[in-house]
Protein backbone atom coordinates (compact mmCIF):
# COMPACT_ATOMS: atom_id res chain seq x y z
CA UNK A 1 0.00 0.00 0.00
CA UNK A 2 2.82 2.41 0.83
CA UNK A 3 4.25 1.84 -2.61
CA UNK A 4 1.01 2.81 -4.32
CA UNK A 5 0.57 5.91 -2.18
CA UNK A 6 4.09 7.14 -2.89
CA UNK A 7 3.83 6.25 -6.57
CA UNK A 8 0.58 8.18 -7.01
CA UNK A 9 1.41 11.33 -5.04
CA UNK A 10 2.29 13.40 -8.10
CA UNK A 11 -0.80 12.21 -9.99
CA UNK A 12 -3.03 13.09 -7.05
CA UNK A 13 -1.49 16.58 -6.81
CA UNK A 14 -2.12 17.22 -10.50
CA UNK A 15 -5.67 15.85 -10.33
CA UNK A 16 -6.45 18.01 -7.30
CA UNK A 17 -5.04 21.09 -8.99
CA UNK A 18 -7.01 20.47 -12.17
CA UNK A 19 -10.25 19.83 -10.28
CA UNK A 20 -9.77 22.96 -8.19
CA UNK A 21 -9.06 25.03 -11.30
CA UNK A 22 -12.03 23.66 -13.22
CA UNK A 23 -14.49 24.21 -10.39
CA UNK A 24 -13.46 27.80 -9.80
CA UNK A 25 -13.05 28.55 -13.49
CA UNK A 26 -16.66 27.46 -13.96
CA UNK A 27 -17.81 29.55 -11.02
CA UNK A 28 -15.93 32.57 -12.32
CA UNK A 29 -17.38 32.17 -15.81
CA UNK A 30 -20.87 31.89 -14.35
CA UNK A 31 -20.26 35.06 -12.33
CA UNK A 32 -19.13 36.99 -15.40
CA UNK A 33 -22.17 35.77 -17.36
CA UNK A 34 -24.49 36.75 -14.51
CA UNK A 35 -23.23 40.33 -14.36
CA UNK A 36 -23.15 40.62 -18.15
CA UNK A 37 -26.83 39.63 -18.19
CA UNK A 38 -27.59 42.37 -15.69
CA UNK A 39 -26.11 44.93 -18.08
CA UNK A 40 -27.33 43.71 -21.43
CA UNK A 41 -28.85 46.40 -23.64
CA UNK A 42 -32.43 46.34 -24.98
CA UNK A 43 -32.50 45.74 -28.73
CA UNK A 44 -31.62 48.94 -30.60
CA UNK A 45 -31.17 51.12 -27.55
CA UNK A 46 -27.39 50.89 -27.29
CA UNK A 47 -27.75 51.63 -23.58
CA UNK A 48 -26.92 49.11 -20.89
CA UNK A 49 -29.49 48.92 -18.10
CA UNK A 50 -29.65 46.46 -15.24
CA UNK A 51 -32.17 43.69 -15.82
CA UNK A 52 -32.89 42.86 -12.22
CA UNK A 53 -34.46 39.69 -10.92
CA UNK A 54 -37.70 40.18 -9.02
CA UNK A 55 -36.31 38.81 -5.78
CA UNK A 56 -33.37 41.22 -5.86
CA UNK A 57 -35.23 44.51 -6.63
CA UNK A 58 -35.78 46.71 -3.60
CA UNK A 59 -39.34 47.82 -4.46
CA UNK A 60 -39.46 50.98 -2.37
CA UNK A 61 -36.12 52.27 -3.69
CA UNK A 62 -37.25 53.36 -7.15
CA UNK A 63 -39.96 55.93 -7.76
CA UNK A 64 -43.04 54.73 -9.61
CA UNK A 65 -42.25 51.06 -9.06
CA UNK A 66 -44.72 48.94 -7.10
CA UNK A 67 -45.29 45.35 -6.12
CA UNK A 68 -48.12 45.22 -8.67
CA UNK A 69 -45.83 46.33 -11.51
CA UNK A 70 -43.42 43.55 -10.61
CA UNK A 71 -46.24 41.01 -10.87
CA UNK A 72 -47.31 42.43 -14.22
CA UNK A 73 -43.77 42.55 -15.63
CA UNK A 74 -42.76 40.26 -18.53
CA UNK A 75 -41.94 36.73 -17.43
CA UNK A 76 -38.32 36.34 -16.33
CA UNK A 77 -37.47 40.09 -16.33
CA UNK A 78 -38.95 41.33 -13.06
CA UNK A 79 -39.25 44.87 -14.53
CA UNK A 80 -42.53 46.55 -15.57
CA UNK A 81 -42.89 47.48 -19.26
CA UNK A 82 -43.82 50.97 -18.07
CA UNK A 83 -40.68 51.24 -15.99
CA UNK A 84 -38.66 54.32 -17.01
CA UNK A 85 -34.91 54.08 -16.48
CA UNK A 86 -34.84 57.85 -16.01
CA UNK A 87 -36.62 57.21 -12.68
CA UNK A 88 -33.56 55.37 -11.45
CA UNK A 89 -31.17 57.07 -9.12
CA UNK A 90 -27.54 57.65 -10.23
CA UNK A 91 -26.31 54.66 -8.28
CA UNK A 92 -28.89 52.35 -9.81
CA UNK A 93 -27.99 53.50 -13.34
CA UNK A 94 -24.56 52.00 -12.65
CA UNK A 95 -26.18 48.62 -12.04
CA UNK A 96 -25.62 48.53 -8.29
CA UNK A 97 -28.82 46.59 -7.63
CA UNK A 98 -26.95 43.74 -5.95
CA UNK A 99 -27.38 41.74 -2.84
CA UNK A 100 -25.08 42.58 0.04
CA UNK A 101 -21.50 41.53 -0.72
CA UNK A 102 -22.22 40.52 -4.34
CA UNK A 103 -20.07 43.35 -5.69
CA UNK A 104 -17.03 41.47 -4.43
CA UNK A 105 -17.97 38.12 -6.01
CA UNK A 106 -16.05 38.56 -9.30
CA UNK A 107 -12.87 39.58 -7.46
CA UNK A 108 -13.22 36.70 -5.02
CA UNK A 109 -13.67 34.16 -7.79
CA UNK A 110 -10.78 35.64 -9.75
CA UNK A 111 -8.57 35.17 -6.68
CA UNK A 112 -9.77 31.57 -6.35
CA UNK A 113 -9.00 30.90 -10.01
CA UNK A 114 -5.52 32.41 -9.68
CA UNK A 115 -4.90 30.30 -6.59
CA UNK A 116 -5.95 27.18 -8.49
CA UNK A 117 -3.56 27.95 -11.34
CA UNK A 118 -0.70 28.54 -8.89
CA UNK A 119 -1.50 25.27 -7.11
CA UNK A 120 -1.53 23.40 -10.42
CA UNK A 121 1.83 24.86 -11.49
CA UNK A 122 3.40 24.06 -8.13
CA UNK A 123 2.09 20.49 -8.25
CA UNK A 124 3.62 20.00 -11.69
CA UNK A 125 6.92 21.54 -10.63
CA UNK A 126 6.92 19.14 -7.70
CA UNK A 127 7.13 16.21 -10.14
CA UNK A 128 10.36 17.50 -11.67
CA UNK A 129 13.69 16.37 -10.30
CA UNK A 130 17.33 17.11 -11.03
CA UNK A 131 18.59 14.72 -13.73
CA UNK A 132 21.55 12.64 -12.60
CA UNK A 133 21.20 13.61 -8.93
CA UNK A 134 20.13 10.25 -7.54
CA UNK A 135 16.86 8.50 -6.87
CA UNK A 136 15.50 10.91 -4.24
CA UNK A 137 12.46 12.77 -5.52
CA UNK A 138 12.13 10.69 -8.70
CA UNK A 139 9.16 8.47 -9.62
CA UNK A 140 11.16 5.52 -8.24
CA UNK A 141 11.81 7.09 -4.85
CA UNK A 142 10.48 4.15 -2.83
CA UNK A 143 11.96 1.93 -0.13
CA UNK A 144 14.49 -0.42 -1.79
CA UNK A 145 12.50 -3.47 -0.68
CA UNK A 146 9.66 -2.38 -2.94
CA UNK A 147 11.65 -3.66 -5.91
CA UNK A 148 14.45 -5.77 -4.41
CA UNK A 149 14.51 -8.44 -1.74
CA UNK A 150 17.89 -8.45 0.03
CA UNK A 151 17.24 -11.48 2.25
CA UNK A 152 15.56 -14.07 0.07
CA UNK A 153 16.79 -14.49 -3.52
CA UNK A 154 14.07 -13.41 -5.90
CA UNK A 155 13.33 -14.94 -9.29
CA UNK A 156 16.18 -14.22 -11.69
CA UNK A 157 18.68 -11.41 -11.38
CA UNK A 158 18.62 -8.14 -9.38
CA UNK A 159 17.06 -9.86 -6.35
CA UNK A 160 13.75 -8.84 -7.89
CA UNK A 161 10.81 -8.65 -5.50
CA UNK A 162 7.96 -8.76 -8.03
CA UNK A 163 6.52 -11.97 -9.41
CA UNK A 164 6.78 -12.05 -13.19
CA UNK A 165 3.54 -12.97 -14.88
CA UNK A 166 3.58 -15.22 -17.97
CA UNK A 167 2.32 -12.35 -20.12
CA UNK A 168 3.17 -12.74 -23.83
CA UNK A 169 4.69 -9.44 -25.00
CA UNK A 170 4.65 -8.49 -28.67
CA UNK A 171 4.54 -5.75 -31.32
CA UNK A 172 1.86 -5.60 -33.99
CA UNK A 173 4.34 -5.23 -36.84
CA UNK A 174 6.20 -8.30 -38.03
CA UNK A 175 9.49 -6.54 -38.76
CA UNK A 176 11.20 -3.18 -39.14
CA UNK A 177 11.62 -1.52 -42.53
CA UNK A 178 15.16 -2.95 -42.61
CA UNK A 179 13.86 -6.46 -42.05
CA UNK A 180 14.70 -7.02 -38.38
CA UNK A 181 11.90 -9.11 -36.84
CA UNK A 182 10.11 -7.66 -33.82
CA UNK A 183 10.53 -9.89 -30.77
CA UNK A 184 7.93 -11.93 -28.92
CA UNK A 185 8.72 -13.06 -25.39
CA UNK A 186 6.98 -14.27 -22.23
CA UNK A 187 7.24 -12.37 -18.97
CA UNK A 188 8.24 -15.42 -16.94
CA UNK A 189 10.78 -16.75 -19.45
CA UNK A 190 12.71 -13.86 -21.00
CA UNK A 191 15.99 -13.07 -19.21
CA UNK A 192 16.62 -9.52 -20.42
CA UNK A 193 16.35 -6.62 -17.98
CA UNK A 194 13.26 -5.12 -19.69
CA UNK A 195 11.13 -7.80 -18.12
CA UNK A 196 11.66 -6.35 -14.64
CA UNK A 197 10.43 -2.99 -15.92
CA UNK A 198 7.35 -4.63 -17.44
CA UNK A 199 6.57 -6.44 -14.19
CA UNK A 200 5.38 -3.02 -12.90
CA UNK A 201 4.66 -1.00 -16.05
CA UNK A 202 2.34 -3.55 -17.64
CA UNK A 203 -0.92 -1.78 -16.73
CA UNK A 204 -1.67 -4.07 -13.78
CA UNK A 205 0.24 -2.41 -10.92
CA UNK A 206 -1.60 0.72 -9.74
CA UNK A 207 0.25 4.03 -9.93
CA UNK A 208 2.79 3.09 -12.62
CA UNK A 209 3.04 4.52 -16.11
CA UNK A 210 1.48 2.05 -18.53
CA UNK A 211 3.67 1.02 -21.47
CA UNK A 212 1.94 -2.27 -22.24
CA UNK A 213 -1.71 -2.88 -23.04
CA UNK A 214 -2.34 -6.59 -22.38
CA UNK A 215 1.12 -7.38 -23.67
CA UNK A 216 0.90 -5.08 -26.70
CA UNK A 217 4.04 -2.92 -26.87
CA UNK A 218 3.34 -1.47 -30.30
CA UNK A 219 3.29 2.14 -29.06
CA UNK A 220 6.76 1.85 -27.58
CA UNK A 221 10.32 1.74 -28.86
CA UNK A 222 11.29 -1.91 -29.38
CA UNK A 223 13.34 -3.66 -26.71
CA UNK A 224 14.91 -7.12 -26.62
CA UNK A 225 16.18 -6.16 -30.08
CA UNK A 226 19.65 -6.59 -31.63
CA UNK A 227 21.92 -3.56 -32.12
CA UNK A 228 24.52 -3.49 -34.94
CA UNK A 229 27.66 -2.44 -33.05
CA UNK A 230 30.31 -1.13 -35.48
CA UNK A 231 27.85 -1.74 -38.29
CA UNK A 232 27.99 -5.51 -37.81
CA UNK A 233 24.59 -7.30 -37.67
CA UNK A 234 23.89 -8.77 -34.23
CA UNK A 235 21.99 -11.77 -33.01
CA UNK A 236 20.24 -11.00 -29.73
CA UNK A 237 17.30 -12.73 -28.05
CA UNK A 238 17.48 -15.22 -30.96
CA UNK A 239 16.75 -12.37 -33.41
CA UNK A 240 19.20 -11.19 -36.05
CA UNK A 241 19.46 -7.72 -37.53
CA UNK A 242 18.10 -7.30 -41.02
CA UNK A 243 19.82 -5.14 -43.61
CA UNK A 244 22.16 -2.79 -41.75
CA UNK A 245 22.86 0.64 -43.19
CA UNK A 246 26.03 1.43 -41.30
CA UNK A 247 25.73 5.19 -41.73
CA UNK A 248 22.36 5.17 -39.92
CA UNK A 249 23.75 3.84 -36.63
CA UNK A 250 26.18 5.17 -34.04
CA UNK A 251 28.99 2.61 -34.02
CA UNK A 252 29.13 2.12 -30.24
CA UNK A 253 26.74 4.39 -28.27
CA UNK A 254 27.81 2.84 -24.98
CA UNK A 255 31.33 4.15 -25.50
CA UNK A 256 30.41 7.68 -26.60
CA UNK A 257 27.15 8.68 -24.90
CA UNK A 258 26.39 6.46 -21.92
CA UNK A 259 23.64 4.48 -23.65
CA UNK A 260 23.66 1.03 -22.06
CA UNK A 261 23.93 -1.97 -24.38
CA UNK A 262 23.59 -5.63 -23.45
CA UNK A 263 25.30 -8.74 -24.73
CA UNK A 264 23.74 -12.15 -25.30
CA UNK A 265 25.86 -15.24 -24.53
CA UNK A 266 24.00 -17.17 -27.23
CA UNK A 267 21.77 -19.06 -24.81
CA UNK A 268 19.41 -16.17 -23.99
CA UNK A 269 21.36 -14.93 -20.96
CA UNK A 270 21.89 -11.16 -21.11
CA UNK A 271 24.35 -8.97 -19.24
CA UNK A 272 25.54 -5.37 -19.47
CA UNK A 273 28.26 -4.86 -22.06
CA UNK A 274 29.14 -4.79 -25.73
CA UNK A 275 29.86 -7.83 -27.86
CA UNK A 276 30.19 -7.29 -31.58
CA UNK A 277 27.64 -9.51 -33.28
CA UNK A 278 25.74 -10.21 -30.04
CA UNK A 279 24.54 -6.83 -28.66
CA UNK A 280 21.04 -5.55 -28.05
CA UNK A 281 18.89 -2.89 -26.41
CA UNK A 282 16.58 -3.02 -23.40
CA UNK A 283 14.48 -0.44 -21.51
CA UNK A 284 17.48 0.54 -19.41
CA UNK A 285 19.50 1.26 -22.54
CA UNK A 286 17.81 4.68 -22.59
CA UNK A 287 16.46 4.95 -19.01
CA UNK A 288 18.35 4.83 -15.72
CA UNK A 289 15.79 3.89 -13.08
CA UNK A 290 18.03 5.18 -10.26
CA UNK A 291 18.64 8.60 -11.90
CA UNK A 292 22.40 8.06 -12.03
CA UNK A 293 25.03 10.37 -13.58
CA UNK A 294 24.13 9.33 -17.13
CA UNK A 295 20.61 10.83 -16.85
CA UNK A 296 20.28 14.10 -18.78
CA UNK A 297 16.54 14.87 -18.68
CA UNK A 298 13.16 13.97 -17.23
CA UNK A 299 11.70 10.48 -17.73
CA UNK A 300 15.05 9.25 -16.39
CA UNK A 301 16.50 9.51 -19.90
CA UNK A 302 20.17 9.14 -20.74
CA UNK A 303 19.73 11.96 -23.28
CA UNK A 304 17.74 15.11 -23.91
CA UNK A 305 14.05 15.18 -24.79
CA UNK A 306 14.48 18.19 -27.08
CA UNK A 307 16.27 18.03 -30.42
CA UNK A 308 19.82 19.29 -30.52
CA UNK A 309 23.04 18.31 -28.81
CA UNK A 310 22.40 15.28 -26.62
CA UNK A 311 19.01 14.43 -28.18
CA UNK A 312 18.12 10.97 -26.92
CA UNK A 313 17.26 9.48 -30.32
CA UNK A 314 20.51 10.75 -31.83
CA UNK A 315 22.52 8.75 -29.30
CA UNK A 316 21.92 5.66 -31.45
CA UNK A 317 20.30 6.81 -34.70
CA UNK A 318 22.14 8.90 -37.27
CA UNK A 319 19.60 10.90 -39.29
Amino acid sequence: MRRYVVGCRASIAIAFGLLFALVHAGAFAASVTHYADMWRSPAGSGVGIPVVRQAQMPIAAIGGYSARSAVESPVGQGVSPAFNREDMGPQRKRGAVLQAGDQYAPVERAVHLLSAVILLVLSMVGIAYTPGAGITGTPHDWPCRTCHTPDVPGPGSLQWNVVRAPTPYRWNNFSTTAGTPYPMFAGNVYKGSSIVCLSCHDGVVTGCTVISQRGDLSRNHPVAMPYPVNGVPSTYNFIRNGAVREKEWVANPMAVSGIRLYRDDGSGNMSVGVAVGHSGVECSSCHDVHNGPSVKDQKLLRGQLSAGAGYICAQCHVK
